[in-house]
């Protein structure tokens, strides 16, 4: 679990060093489902991937 804090982390404060809701909210919308994945399979990769597709997803629609 400690390995998908810090990729998370990484991902929100990647360049910044600021938080900001407004400038990460397409980050935390790919975040949600690849958290969830996290919790229910616990499989690194799975998350990986799940956070990957849905941040393209995202970036196509938005």
């Amino acid at each position: 679990m400690a390995v998908m804090a810090a990729l998370l982390a990484q991902e929100l404060l990647l360049s910044e060093q600021v938080f900001s809701i407004r400038d990460n909210a397409l980050n935390l919308a790919a975040a949600l489902p690849a958290f969830l994945v996290a919790i229910f399979t616990r499989s690194l990769l799975g998350t990986v991937m799940i956070g990957v597709l849905s941040l393209m997803i995202l970036r196509f629609f938005f």
